[in-house]
């Protein structure tokens, strides 16, 4: 399923939730870890969510199209000095905030956003099978915090109006916020406690 994400990567929680769900359902069966939450059981079995998987692989295309191994979708791949190999990120325009949501979620911004995220040295990865850079990245995914959103039981006698009501949220967990929040964790001086590695 993670592997369809440059075509169609869920945005909305309520999908993100549909494609949570097989998972979700399946693991929830193991009756060693039936007392745990979602995202504990996750890191119990050190099992990716769906939503992270599907990140993970477009990460993965966008880093093959920059080796010559898939047709380039019009992402503009740079290289600095300090900031290593990085991907040109385009602004939306358009009037209308639907197409503008649609256009951020394409396969060409999202695909340049994440990659963007991914830290210098592996980015800078090149000229080498492309199992080595799916090793490196799936070490480094595997040390970010990773809450997936669940469905929540609706607060009683409240209309739902809200598409994602619900449903626990979801912003906390794409890997773009993840990523700030690890940068933000790592700088000298910074207070707070580390998260513990999840998945």
């Amino acid at each position: 399923m993670e592997y369809k994400h440059q075509l169609w990567s869920p945005y909305k929680t309520m999908d993100i939730v549909s494609v949570e769900g097989p998972q979700r359902t399946f693991t929830s069966k193991i009756q060693d870890v039936q007392h745990l939450k979602y995202w504990e059981i996750l890191q119990h079995l050190k099992l990716c969510s769906m939503q992270r998987k599907g990140k993970r692989y477009i990460v993965i295309h966008v880093w093959k199209v920059f080796e010559g191994h898939m047709l380039n979708m019009s992402i503009q791949a740079n290289y600095g000095i300090r900031r290593g190999r990085f991907c040109n990120v385009k602004s939306i325009s358009g009037t209308a905030q639907k197409i503008r949501t649609i256009k951020y979620n394409t396969f060409t911004h999202n695909g340049a956003r994440l990659f963007t995220y991914v830290p210098q040295k592996l980015r800078d990865i090149t000229g080498v099978p492309v199992e080595s850079f799916m090793r490196e990245l799936d070490k480094w995914l595997a040390s970010l915090p990773g809450q997936p959103p669940t469905p929540c039981r609706p607060r009683s006698r409240i209309p739902i109006l809200d598409l994602d009501a619900g449903y626990s949220h979801s912003h906390h967990n794409t890997l773009p916020e993840v990523t700030r929040k690890r940068r933000e964790e790592e700088r000298p001086g910074a207070g707070g406690c580390r998260h513990q590695p999840g998945h």
